[in-house]
């Protein structure tokens, strides 16, 4: 089984020749029961740790997959890390990637954190303030945008940003885009 990627299918059916129920699995793996279920019906990924303990859930009930299961071929098979499917053609430092992933993912936790502004006058929400507040929070979130489009080969990060007049900006993302430098050229038609 080491070589095995435990595949949502996988999962069903050592739960099934387990005799195991989903609430069961999820409880004593500490996974929602709802993202397993999603996750077998392919309507969610895991990220990597979850999978692994899964499989390392599976394994400890002495589960071995049928031999007769051929694995996917690499043409047949996606590189999904931590959720997130890896292009093939990406030519970037992929662990570097994830790294700025999280770091970025921990910058949000940590502004999401902070306490909202508060008005002096009835203790309302100070809206105005509240908004300067929230903006460092949405780059951060296009950011992460941002990061996995490059792992997916959607963006390159030797993509120059342009240097664009306010008159060049005509929508909502292609300011935030403005304001993260993240406006690069289009590819041109070959």
């Amino acid at each position: 089984m080491e070589n095995t990627i435990l595949t949502p299918e996988l999962s069903a059916q050592a739960r099934a020749e387990l005799s195991l129920s989903q609430a069961k699995v999820s409880n004593d793996v500490g996974l929602s029961r709802g993202y397993l279920s999603q996750y077998e019906s392919r309507k969610r990924v895991l990220n990597d740790n979850q999978v692994k303990s899964l499989q390392e859930y599976y394994q400890g009930y002495g589960w071995v997959p049928a031999e007769s299961k051929s694995e996917p071929t690499d043409a047949e098979s996606a590189l999904v890390i931590d959720g997130v499917v890896v292009a093939d053609h990406a030519e970037v430092d992929v662990e570097q990637l994830f790294e700025d992933y999280y770091a970025t993912q921990s910058e949000i936790d940590e502004l999401r954190s902070q306490e909202i502004a508060r008005g002096w006058l009835f203790g309302g929400i100070d809206q105005m303030e509240a908004e300067v507040q929230c903006k460092p929070l949405l780059l951060l979130y296009r950011r992460l945008d941002e990061i996995k489009d490059m792992i997916q080969g959607r963006v390159l990060m030797d993509d120059e940003p342009l240097a664009l007049k306010d008159s060049d900006i005509k929508t909502v993302g292609d300011y935030v885009d403005m304001l993260t430098g993240r406006l690069v050229k289009p590819e041109q038609p070959a």
